[in-house]
């Protein structure tokens, strides 16, 4: 809202969160997607390059260029040209993938257009020089952290963290804050975020220990089990580096043809699952649980079944996972459009040749758009 006049166009990676979409749908932007290379094996997206977002930029510039003039919402006089109003990146992913931040501000910049980063998952980059470097270091104007996913602070705690050279105005983050927040906040969630500020030296300890610990625990595991696929222990094409404190496990290398499965599986062994995928499992390691009785067990419990999994057959390739090309994902009509226009449930049998009215999203997500079916 605060880079984007109703009608000119933002561009989202494509497996942005829903918010993004969310938020098209309040200022009347006009998505166009820049496309991560998805995980063939794991059927999850990684990053988006700097070549799919310039291509991504370039071709929503075009579109800005061919649109006629506009009037504002209330068809007063006033005329104004469309143009690129910011480019949204995902980084680190739901899946530790984190993206090439510097080149993509230099694509963005190169072009006009402030860069907006997506780094809920990242908000403890910052308190060790060995995990990647955050957001803004890198030349992101403006960069959104859930604080609560991976700092000690209450679940809805967030921050919005702007650049000394943030090309958005701050000011007008500041005017559309308002018109989104409560003007009653929680102080709770306030001092939450006050106390990890507060305690930045606590914070940083914390983390670092994390990181040791995961360290540790990769390369135990690489070394007993050099066999056992997690994310991170080989170079990705297109992945910038891997956030060391999440694990991202293959399902089939635990035993299991499902991440359901395999989460399952550790649950009932006393592992607390972040998160399950149809291939894939993802663990997060905390200052809470960054200890050696709770990393012991997590090892002993990854290498029995990594162990149990040896001689199963792998799966199929009729159990491949469906790829959904992005010539084949048309957007029919912006989000706000779509939001406000009459709409009937269907089965989704009967859904093909009509338009999406939602944001079909899988979960986790992997690739989605407004699409026609």
């Amino acid at each position: 809202m605060a880079a984007c006049a109703p009608g000119d166009a933002v561009v989202l990676s494509r497996n942005c969160h829903v918010s993004a979409v969310s938020a098209c749908i309040l200022a009347g932007a006009v998505p166009f997607f820049a496309d991560a290379p998805v995980d063939k094996d794991l059927g999850i997206a990684h990053t988006v390059s700097p070549e799919a977002l310039a291509q991504a930029l370039d071709a929503a510039a075009a579109a800005c260029a061919a649109a006629p003039e506009q009037g504002t919402l209330d068809e007063q006089p006033l005329r104004r040209r469309r143009r690129v109003g910011l480019a949204l990146a995902v980084s680190p992913t739901y899946f530790g993938a984190v993206a090439d931040i510097a080149a993509l501000a230099r694509v963005a910049h190169d072009r006009g257009v402030p860069l907006a980063v997506d780094e809920a998952h990242g908000a403890h980059f910052v308190f060790d020089p060995r995990l990647p470097m955050p957001a803004l270091a890198c030349g992101a104007d403006v960069a959104v952290q859930s604080t609560h996913k991976t700092l000690p602070a209450l679940t809805q705690a967030s921050m919005l963290h702007v650049s000394d050279t943030c090309r958005v105005s701050t000011s007008r983050l500041s005017s559309c804050l308002t018109v989104l927040q409560t003007t009653s906040p929680s102080y709770l969630l306030l001092a939450s975020l006050d106390a990890v500020r507060q305690g930045a030296m606590h914070a940083r300890t914390g983390v670092r220990s994390t990181t040791d610990a995961c360290i540790a625990l990769r390369a135990s595991l690489a070394a007993l089990a050099p066999d056992l696929h997690i994310l991170g222990a080989r170079p990705v094409a297109g992945v910038h580096a891997w956030d060391t404190t999440r694990l991202t496990l293959a399902a089939e290398s635990l035993g299991h043809e499902s991440g359901y499965a395999a989460g399952d599986a550790l649950i009932q062994q006393g592992i607390t699952v972040e998160l399950t995928a149809p291939r894939c499992v993802v663990l997060v390691v905390g200052g809470g649980n960054a200890n050696s009785t709770d990393l012991e067990r997590l090892q002993r419990v990854l290498l029995d079944m990594h162990a149990r999994s040896r001689g199963r057959a792998s799966s199929s390739s009729s159990d491949a996972l469906p790829q959904f090309p992005p010539s084949q994902i048309q957007m029919a009509m912006p989000p706000r459009q779509a939001f406000f226009a009459p709409r009937t449930a269907v089965p989704v049998e009967l859904a093909t040749g009509r338009v999406s009215a939602e944001w079909l999203c899988p979960y986790p997500p992997v690739r989605a758009s407004l699409v026609e079916h």
